[in-house]
């Protein structure tokens, strides 16, 4: 299928290349188990989708777990559904085995081998789930409505309130020591806490919305949705630097060793900017609205739902030409990756896929 696309770069001025690039189409679907060889960082986390649903976590934490999935099978092009029958899946993240995702509608969380086999429920029942992340030893989340950050072991155990009383919290970050979220209704602060425990200590307050989150080695990087901005300041010492500043609510952020990467909620684009500021490029207009975001050096990839069936496409970093890898995805939610394959949820039809990069 050929497809006519637009790619514009922003500079001063604008500069835009139309061009044919053929994509390709991809429909959820199971397949049978397969041998699947994946790498993944064990420190990941999340941006944040718009309208969030947080977790309820209990002290049980093994609930009804839903239907797990074939593998991909050897040579397959198209989506493989992991995960089925769950209750509007929405966040993802993924460690060296497993996919780990947030269950919006029931306020769960739960975990799916990569490989394919059974969905293991991981928490039960706390409330609108949002921003979820992985290390090697625990799954930690944000439930939104109770204003809880939990985390679990990632084999399974009792759920653990790792901090509470955080009002709207929404996303997670990890480093090796730290924890890291948003708190984006009244003091609108960027949080942390020692993994090893104690009290949670403001980094920053006083933002505007603040919403996704990411860091790195050396800074913490999140956006205002209020103001449009996206910032960053240093872990050692927080001095907040604006990266960007203009319309379009923030939504998603992806941090590499070059680029911030975000997407924008109003504006429904995609753009990136140098870790130590710069001018702006949009990759990606017109998509309806961009949920997932990732990078992972030759491309940025996208995960997009409302102007059309829902869609994953990929851009080459620093802009060019929009490649559809996978259509008629149910309302995608979230984004992740490891080396060769791209994972995201279906909040419509219950899914969590799989997809080797193109």
């Amino acid at each position: 299928m050929w497809r006519l696309l637009l790619a514009c770069s922003i500079t001063l001025s604008v500069a835009c290349g139309v061009g044919f690039e053929e994509g390709r189409a991809g429909g959820g679907g199971s397949g049978g188990r397969g041998e699947t060889s994946s790498t993944g960082g064990a420190t990941t986390g999340t941006g944040g989708s718009p309208a969030g649903n947080p977790s309820t976590a209990s002290s049980g934490g093994q609930g009804q777990g839903g239907t797990g999935d074939g593998g991909e099978g050897v040579g397959a092009t198209t989506p493989v559904a992991l995960a089925s029958g769950q209750s509007t899946p929405d966040t993802v993240v993924v460690d060296d085995t497993h996919v780990y995702f947030t269950n919006t509608g029931d306020g769960s969380v739960a975990k799916v081998p990569k490989a394919g086999g059974a969905v293991v429920a991981l928490a039960d029942k706390d409330g609108n789930p949002k921003g979820i992340a992985v290390d090697a030893t625990h799954v930690y989340w944000a439930a939104q409505s109770s204003g809880t950050l939990w985390r679990v072991p990632v084999g399974g155990g009792t759920p653990e309130a790792f901090a509470s009383g955080q009002t709207g919290i929404r996303h997670v970050a990890l480093t090796d020591d730290l924890v890291l979220w948003t708190n984006n209704v009244s003091s609108g602060a960027v949080m942390r806490m020692s993994k090893s425990g104690g009290s949670p200590v403001t980094v920053v307050s006083g933002q505007n919305e603040p919403a996704a989150i990411a860091v790195d080695a050396t800074h913490v990087y999140w956006t205002n949705a209020g103001s449009g901005e996206v910032r960053r300041c240093a872990l050692a010492g927080c001095a907040p630097e604006v990266l960007a500043d203009g319309p379009g609510s923030p939504l998603r952020i992806h941090v590499d060793a070059t680029n911030v990467y975000w997407t924008t909620y109003l504006a429904e684009t995609a753009l990136q900017v140098p870790l130590a500021g710069g001018t702006p490029i949009t990759l990606a207009s017109g998509l309806g609205e961009i949920v997932g975001v990732v990078a992972d050096g030759g491309f940025v990839y996208l995960a997009a739902r409302y102007d059309n069936p829902g869609q994953i496409v990929s851009v080459p970093v620093g802009g060019g030409l929009l490649q559809v890898v996978a259509e008629g995805q149910g309302q995608p939610a979230g984004l992740a990756q490891d080396a060769k394959y791209l994972y995201w949820a279906n909040g419509t039809d219950g899914t969590v896929m799989k997809l080797a990069k193109p």
